[in-house]
């Protein structure tokens, strides 16, 4: 298992690097996101979020505060030390859409020295008010991690993670339908998590949102030709995850609490 995340992981990281000659870029958006979670005795947890997103784009509104608003739930158990399994839900609206995600995944983690090496593999199906965007899709995340801690409660979590996600094509019509890239998103991100305590951690994260399309030849205000083809659309992100933790009086081990990007 770690070998193929180290080979993934570098997988990733070329085609990234070589995906930047072809690559548009947006202005920056805000991701805060308020979390609470509830451990239960047998080591499962379940959560509830809500978050937005906001551009930072003057020319683009910004209704109640975010263009996109978003609330998910889930749960998860540890199957062993290694292996957890879980489902999520997640609705969002984005000017005038309505999108409503399940979603079920696993999880396993493991340690080289002081690190932690996470991989998530997830399989959800967006069901959406316009038909076009009604599909299922795949979810791969791996992730690094460390623990450091500054005291009793304090302790910082540095970890970077790479996400990809693709639309599941099964018989897809070739003369109907427009042609697609292999990969449909990925998101890079950095974060430093501070816990200050077994009720409460907050989570600053930068990243970078990345759409692969191919696009159609167009001209430009002047009538030149702008060919058509691969492209990657780019949006830096800052975000802010914190957490509200609640613990079972029963709780009959010390539990392991996850990242907040669940």
């Amino acid at each position: 298992m770690r070998k193929i995340f180290l080979v993934l992981l570098a997988g990733l990281c070329a085609g990234t690097a070589h995906a930047q000659t072809r690559r548009v870029g947006y202005d920056l958006e805000l991701w805060p996101e308020l979390q609470a979670e509830y451990a239960f005795t047998n080591l499962g947890y379940a959560f509830l979020s809500a978050g937005g997103l906001r551009t930072t784009n003057t020319d683009i509104n910004n209704p109640g505060g975010f263009y996109r608003k978003q609330l998910k739930a889930g749960y998860e158990t540890w199957l062993n030390e290694q292996w957890s399994l879980g489902g999520t839900a997640r609705y969002s609206y984005l000017e005038g859409s309505n999108e409503f995600s399940p979603e079920i995944m696993l999880r396993h983690r493991s340690t080289i020295g002081a690190f932690t090496l996470g991989q998530r593999l997830g399989a959800e199906y967006r069901f959406a008010n316009t038909p076009d965007q009604t599909r299922g899709l795949t979810r791969l995340r791996l992730d690094v991690e460390r623990q450091v801690p500054l005291g009793s409660t304090l302790m910082l979590r540095p970890r970077l993670s790479y996400e990809l996600a693709t639309y599941l094509r099964l018989q897809r019509d070739e003369q109907t339908q427009p042609k697609e890239r292999v990969i449909d998103f990925g998101l890079l991100r950095a974060e430093m998590g501070v816990r200050l305590s077994d009720h409460f951690d907050f989570t600053p994260w930068f990243g970078y949102l990345t759409s692969y399309q191919f696009v159609l030849s167009q001209t430009d205000s002047e009538g030149k030709l702008i060919p058509g083809g691969r492209r990657n659309f780019v949006t830096p992100m800052l975000g802010l995850e914190a957490r509200f933790t609640f613990l079972s009086k029963t709780l009959l081990t010390p539990r392991k609490q996850l990242p907040t990007q669940h």
